[in-house]
């Protein structure tokens, strides 16, 4: 498993779905979830504007109301982070 450092700190900046399903505070609003196909790929990315105890509410481009990962719109989203290969890349520390 593969992470990025912020240089200023130890502090993480990309939390694996692993995680993130085990400790919902890692998420905040903000953090950008990437949608894993493979460890070191992902095939889809939206921002996360809430958190809940299983479910993230997002708002994403290219998506359609059928849930596609290459549509024509941008929506407001309800995700479940516990089901999906949600990974998590927080700016926080970067600013």
């Amino acid at each position: 498993m593969r992470y990025c450092w912020n240089n200023r700190s130890s502090e993480k900046i990309l939390t694996r779905y692993q995680t993130a399903r085990t400790n919902s505070a890692l998420i905040k609003p903000g953090d950008i979830f990437l949608l894993q196909k493979t460890p070191n790929d992902w095939i889809h990315t939206g921002i996360v504007t809430a958190v809940h105890a299983d479910t993230i509410e997002t708002i994403e481009g290219n998506t359609n109301s059928g849930g596609s990962h290459n549509g024509n719109a941008v929506m407001d989203k309800i995700r479940n982070y516990k089901q999906s290969k949600l990974d998590f890349f927080s700016i926080e520390s970067l600013v």
